[in-house]
């Protein structure tokens, strides 16, 4: 899965960073738009759609400390 948010990204720096905050917050967004959301189904792909958004972004947020970017995924 990590290959389609690379394909997204220009540098080797932000795919590093990219796969910092994915591995990093992953479990906890999921749990969160479970709890929202209630349907497993639904909460993977919020969760995806996210990442996908973050992955689209990463000129912005590869530059966050990591408290901010915890807060811009889970936002």
């Amino acid at each position: 899965m990590l290959t389609f948010y690379f394909s997204l990204m220009d540098t080797e720096g932000q795919r590093s960073r990219f796969e910092q905050i994915y591995r990093e917050n992953c479990q906890l967004m999921l749990a969160l738009a479970l709890r929202i959301l209630r349907e497993p189904y639904l909460a993977e792909d919020a969760v995806q759609d996210a990442f996908v958004r973050v992955a689209s972004h990463m000129e912005t947020v590869e530059r966050l400390e990591d408290w901010q970017a915890r807060r811009y995924v889970l936002t």
